[in-house]
């Protein structure tokens, strides 16, 4: 018996073949193996997905298309669902974006081996806008005249990661526009090729969704937009590795040193001395050392204190360490405690004798003659003069300095978190106890906001994160389980009563 063999279609002439490679051969003569390869498994995708996705379909959606005079309407949703539609008339709107879009061939992994091809405009992934097919038309000259249709290909690496991502990870069956989506925007910001520059191009960014209204796309389009491409860098996270996190406190380190041998060196100054900046960079690089290298959230290090500073102890061993706790920092019920090399406690007693004593005298008092200090004395001090609020802003700030991508706190943690996972078992114990409160602590955490009685409504997901962290849905499991209890003692005891 003859195998049943999926016919797989040729993205360049849209017709489907038993022996996809083969017709490939012919198809492609010329191109490198490497790139009809990278095709054919593109083709195997398309069609899985195609199995998977294009037999089903919402009545919604039928009803919708159905009651529509516009038949673009109804390409559009044949082709996100993996249907090429092929013979569509000349005067029709989407008939040159299909005649771009089928010589267009599928970028090969290591798209910088090939002759480099012009990207073309596509309009696929055009959300609906308009009933009118006047003014659709209008709308899509418009976009077209702006280069809003030109995209990189969604075979280049970066693309083929943020699918699968979307695909694999968050389970989303019509991830295909997002991905469009974010092809456009990557081209708008640098045709040249797709790179995550753009964190940093503000205006830039700000310039193509402006552009996006501005040609008539509608609000909930824009938004959409927007959504996609923030939920781009998300997955980036996935691809950090450690020594990414630690990438902004090299860059730093030459810079940082310097300040600190100029207050502690032969010819040494007072801390009065610093300029603005060499304050701020000394401030900022002890703050990511505790966020970055120790691994601490953001709220420890705005709330540890100078009591913490001068209880530190020492520690004998393996050089030498001192061990300091910070026993109140709003972010968990156990006391966050981390261990400093001498060298690092060196930079921060520089900082708590010579930097921190010229900002705090830029203090000013609430109400004068009244002493507004009634909290305990936070270490880190802004160059006002007030306790930091915002630790993980003065990060993104010394990111922002040295031209490197941002790095935060959750990040960091969850790189070093998978970093783990090849350790042995009592490293990673070590490692998730460092890191991680656990379930008690958690639960107990939330309860002291959201206490268990008969009639209250449990916390909401994102009120149970903010407080649980991942330990979120044990608490709230743990929580109605708890309630429940409650409500039939509750009821027993009426019963008893009567």
């Amino acid at each position: 018996m003859s195998r049943n063999r999926t016919h797989l279609m040729c993205p360049f002439c849209k017709t489907t073949h038993y022996s996809l490679p083969e017709h490939l051969r012919k198809c492609m003569n010329g191109r490198p193996p490497a790139e009809q390869k990278s095709v054919l498994e593109e083709a195997k995708k398309n069609a899985h997905r195609l199995l998977k996705e294009g037999r089903r379909i919402e009545y919604g959606i039928i009803r919708r298309i159905l009651d529509s005079d516009d038949p673009e309407e109804k390409i559009q949703e044949l082709e996100t669902r993996g249907i090429v539609v092929y013979n569509i008339p000349p005067h029709h709107p989407d008939s040159a974006a299909s005649a771009a879009s089928s010589v267009a061939p599928s970028a090969g992994p290591d798209e910088s081996d090939f002759p480099p091809i012009k990207p073309e405009p596509d309009s696929s992934g055009e959300y609906f806008q308009s009933k009118s097919a006047t003014q659709k038309t209008s709308l899509r000259e418009k976009m077209a005249s702006a280069g809003l249709y030109f995209k990189h290909s969604t075979a280049h690496p970066l693309l083929k990661s943020f699918a699968h991502y979307l695909e694999v990870d968050l389970e989303n069956d019509n991830f295909t526009q997002e991905v469009e989506n974010v092809a456009r925007f990557m081209y708008f910001m640098d045709p040249k090729q797709p790179s995550l520059l753009f964190v940093h191009q503000t205006e830039r960014t700000r310039e193509y969704f402006n552009t996006l209204s501005e040609v008539g796309l509608s609000k909930q389009t824009v938004h959409n937009y927007i959504k996609s491409v923030k939920r781009f860098p998300i997955l980036t996270e996935g691809s950090l590795q450690p020594k990414d996190c630690w990438a902004v406190l090299e860059a730093a380190n030459k810079d940082f040193l310097a300040v600190i041998a100029k207050l502690t060196g032969p010819r040494h100054v007072r801390g009065h001395h610093l300029t603005l900046p060499e304050s701020q960079l000394v401030l900022y690089y002890l703050e990511a050392v505790l966020i970055l290298r120790h691994l601490h959230r953001p709220g420890v290090v705005e709330h540890m204190t100078v009591k913490d500073w001068m209880l530190r102890k020492p520690f004998h061993g393996k050089g030498g360490h001192v061990v300091v706790r910070v026993l109140d920092h709003k972010t968990a019920t156990q006391v966050a405690t981390f261990a400093l090399t001498l060298e690092e406690e060196m930079w921060f007693d520089t900082y708590y004798t010579e930097v921190r004593p010229t900002t705090k005298a830029k203090r000013k008092k609430t109400n004068e003659g009244e002493d507004d200090d009634k909290e305990p004395e936070r270490f880190f001090i802004s160059s006002t003069g007030n306790p930091i609020y915002n630790a993980s802003n003065d990060l993104e700030r010394l990111h922002k300095k040295y031209n490197l991508p941002k790095v935060n706190s959750q990040m960091a943690r969850r790189v070093f978190e998978t970093a783990t996972k090849h350790m042995p078992d009592a490293q990673r114990s070590m490692v998730a106890d460092y890191l991680k409160m656990d379930e008690q602590k958690a639960y107990d955490l939330l309860l002291q906001s959201y206490p268990v009685t008969l009639d209250s409504a449990p916390p909401k997901r994102s009120e149970r994160v903010s407080v649980a962290k991942e330990h979120e849905r044990h608490c709230y499991d743990r929580w109605r389980g708890d309630q429940k209890q409650l409500r039939v003692q509750h009821v027993l005891g009426e019963v008893f009563l009567k």
